[in-house]
């Protein structure tokens, strides 16, 4: 009996601390537990705006690459490019080929309206012999005394007509003079700009060439520098999900502490029911539940600290993700200097090229139409001609009836008239050479008529595919595209160091994952504690006691059915052990009971 009231003493004082550690311990970690619950909703929702800035990001380079890939139209900002390129060259040449043709028409009438002006000296010759042959009849009838009547009318017609034909003539010379020298102007005008178009084409087509191909190797850097940076971005989205779903993790253990601490409440309860009961069994099972809470203890800030480090990993690839995003975008030819808001602009020399080729195609175009100008005053000149020499057929005509006539008077007068019958024959050639020049002009005409037409459709042949117009507004569209995709990677660059020095401010405040896991330790060992009180009853408990049962029975998550099945099969768990955040089971638990997967739903609270 005396053995037996120190042995009561002892394991009365044993309960006593027990039950007073118990609650210590249980007071701690809930308050452990409640003062991170703020720094858990914080983080979780600091990392949904991560996300969201993340999957912005991934949207801005998305869009710039449709920017690049497709316009308005259809086509991408490269094929509109070369297109406007392709046309604006097609059309340059074309106008060059049309001007060439049309200044080759030019010198062929220059060559008809020359070979006129030469029969129209010679007219002018039979005209004046004309008035000699006139004046000649007019001294042979004064000297044989012959009739005036009969003669001197003749003379004065033939004088009338020479100066009829003189009058015609210097109009049609006058005409052809004007006409000549417009056209010899034009032809070397157009001659003279022809091949400094041609020089300045070349120019111009050097420098778009050359324009264009750095804007595709430009285009094509781009396109590496997007798609780079959409997969960062995307690694980017991925991390930060997958932190997401790792802090999910202070669910299960609000939910583990809560039953912990349910447990050193029955903890406390027993120790008071010993007082009542006496009985070692009842300290036993409460050494068996303690030593369950000290493994879910251990285990909890294991995976804690675990938890620490993996994030802390997620956070350092993120980081360096978007550092090497940031660096690859600010360092780009089309972002240009950043800081100092300076852009690298490879349209401009094709924008100064193309509009080099739209002032070349207006000054063909204007050439084109001094050409279809001249065409029509030529035409007009030429009907005028012909009108001029329908009056020379006339008058040739009336000079020849005129000399016939003359003949017959003349051979009424035997010897006396043999001089005039002589002068006469010789109005007669005069006015058969005039009909033969007046043939040759009517060719020449008609030549001059058929040169004017073949101008005319060289000129109308003349198809530019594109104008000025079209050049300066495909400039200003494919400028105004690039404008906005540089814009687009400068903003893109400005948010991820925004997001760079976010995703620091949040990996600055892990250290309350550590703070907690060393609370949580610190209460383990205060439970190593209350087991070494209890030690000397900790065989005479028993696994399938009321006790035991209840508290597993409250176990409703894996966690906590893992470390109480490691415990039948192995005793205790080594160090290294490593427990799953979720198990395969916990994310079928997690889907059966509605929860979404991280990319279904990432929102936590």
């Amino acid at each position: 009996m005396q053995e037996e009231a120190p042995r009561r003493k002892d394991m009365e004082l044993a309960a006593g601390q027990t039950a007073i550690q118990a609650r210590a311990v249980s007071n701690a970690i809930t308050k452990a537990c409640r003062e991170t619950d703020p720094q858990f909703l914080l983080m979780g929702r600091e990392l949904q705006e991560i996300y969201g800035a993340a999957m912005g990001l991934t949207s801005t380079i998305q869009s710039m690459a449709m920017q690049l890939s497709q316009s308005d139209e259809g086509t991408c900002v490269l094929d509109q490019a070369g297109l406007l390129v392709e046309n604006g060259r097609q059309a340059l040449s074309d106008a060059q080929r049309t001007i060439e043709n049309s200044v080759n028409h030019v010198f062929a009438l220059i060559g008809h309206l020359e070979k006129f002006t030469s029969i129209c000296e010679k007219i002018t010759r039979i005209g004046i012999w004309f008035r000699v042959v006139g004046v000649n009849i007019e001294i042979e009838c004064n000297t044989k005394n012959l009739s005036g009547d009969m003669f001197t009318s003749v003379s004065k017609e033939v004088n009338i007509l020479s100066q009829q034909i003189n009058q015609m003539v210097g109009e049609i010379k006058n005409d052809l003079s004007s006409a000549g020298s417009r056209l010899s102007s034009l032809a070397h005008s157009s001659s003279t700009s022809l091949a400094e178009i041609r020089q300045m084409a070349e120019k111009a087509e050097q420098i778009v060439h050359s324009s264009f191909a750095d804007i595709k190797t430009l285009m094509a850097e781009t396109g590496a520098l997007i798609d780079t940076a959409t997969a960062k971005a995307q690694i980017v989205g991925r991390e930060v999900g997958e932190v997401v779903v790792g802090i999910q993790f202070h669910d299960s253990m609000s939910q583990r502490i809560e039953h912990i601490v349910e447990a050193f409440q029955d903890i406390e309860m027993l120790c008071e029911q010993f007082r009542d009961t006496e009985e070692p069994e009842t300290l036993g099972s409460a050494c068996i539940i303690l030593e369950f809470q000290k493994k879910q203890l251990f285990n909890l800030q294991k995976e804690i600290r675990t938890l620490a480090l993996t994030i802390q990993d997620s956070f350092q690839l993120i980081s360096s993700e978007i550092h090497e995003m940031n660096t690859e975008l600010t360092g780009s030819r089309l972002a240009g200097d950043v800081k100092r808001q300076h852009r690298v602009n490879l349209f401009k020399p094709l924008q100064q090229g193309l509009r080099q080729l739209g002032g070349l195609l207006a000054t063909g175009k204007e050439m084109i139409e001094a050409l279809q100008r001249s065409a029509t005053d030529t035409a007009t000149v030429a009907d005028h001609l012909l009108k001029m020499i329908s009056g020379i057929r006339h008058i040739r005509e009336e000079t020849h009836i005129k000399a016939i006539n003359t003949i017959i008077m003349a051979n009424q007068l035997g010897s006396q008239g043999q001089t005039i019958e002589v002068l006469a024959k010789e109005i007669r050639s005069l006015a058969d050479q005039t009909g033969e020049m007046v043939a040759e002009i009517s060719i020449i005409q008609e030549d001059i008529g058929s040169e004017v037409t073949a101008l005319r459709a060289a000129i109308r042949q003349e198809q530019i595919p594109i104008s000025t117009t079209d050049l300066e507004q495909g400039v200003k569209g494919i400028g105004k595209s690039y404008q906005e995709v540089q814009t687009g990677i400068r903003s893109v660059a400005q948010d991820t160091e925004s997001l760079a020095t976010q995703i620091k401010t949040v990996a600055d405040q892990l250290s309350f994952l550590e703070e907690l896991a060393a609370k949580i330790e610190s209460s383990t060992e205060q439970v190593e504690a209350m087991l070494e009180i209890l030690a000397p009853w900790q065989h005479s408990g028993q696994t399938h006691d009321e006790n035991v049962l209840r508290l597993l029975a409250r176990y409703t998550m894996d966690q906590e059915r893992l470390v109480h099945t490691a415990d039948q099969n192995q005793g205790d768990m080594q160090a290294g052990t490593e427990i799953e955040f979720f198990s395969d089971d916990d994310d079928k638990n997690r889907k059966s009971a509605g929860d979404g997967s991280f990319d279904d739903n990432i929102e936590l609270f």
